[in-house]
């Protein structure tokens, strides 16, 4: 798995067309590749299938709010997610499937709506009244069957640890100790992406 952080820019510099290609093959191989943020750029200025599985904004932007998001249920993984925070944490999920999360950004509007990407996360805009996607996910390579892929990347428009900014390291500067549920969802979609490649519109296999 590939994890790219945030680099409070895009730094196209070192992101040529070879490397991006590069991305793209590593995740048709069987790759995991998760991004946040400005790292959008490996999507949005990638490859033309990558590039046609979202809309993107002419200019991204911030919001940097805190604020009750909404889980989307409207999948069976969507609703396994939503579950799974209400088990281990009943306090997590309220009644309209939200959670609250902080640092949300403005890199892409929606998934095409096609049925290439899955939108898990999505926030309602209400200074632009659009309904965007904060969190998706998709297989690779993009459009094969699922019985045919074996990759996945995803993208997260949302920082997680911006609150716990300071000059030492994990988990020292944790001083809660304690994962908010901003957190725990991050941890259940780090999980689903590490899993075997299966079709989101089918409930989550159980183990054997």
């Amino acid at each position: 798995m590939v994890a790219l952080t945030c680099e409070c820019g895009t730094a196209d510099e070192t992101k040529n067309e070879d490397a991006r290609n590069w991305m793209r093959n590593y995740s048709n191989a069987g790759g995991r590749v998760f991004a946040t943020h400005y790292d959008y750029t490996w999507f949005r200025n990638g490859p033309s299938e990558f590039r046609s599985l979202a809309f993107w904004p002419a200019t991204p932007g911030a919001l940097d709010i805190n604020d009750d998001v909404p889980l989307d249920t409207s999948f069976p993984k969507g609703q396994a997610l939503v579950d799974w925070l209400r088990a281990v944490e009943p306090t997590a999920v309220n009644a309209q499937n939200q959670v609250l999360m902080s640092d949300l950004k403005a890199s892409v509007v929606d998934v095409a709506g096609d049925g290439r990407a899955t939108r898990w996360i999505y926030y309602n805009n209400a200074n632009t009244g659009l309904t965007e996607a904060k969190y998706f996910s998709f297989n690779t390579p993009v459009g094969d069957p699922v019985d045919k892929q074996c990759g996945r990347a995803v993208f997260s428009d949302i920082h997680v640890g911006s609150t716990r900014r300071d000059d030492r390291l994990i988990p020292v500067s944790r001083e809660s100790g304690k994962m908010t549920a901003h957190e725990k969802a991050l941890e259940f979609l780090l999980f689903d992406l590490a899993s075997c490649i299966s079709d989101d519109n089918k409930p989550p296999e159980i183990p054997r």
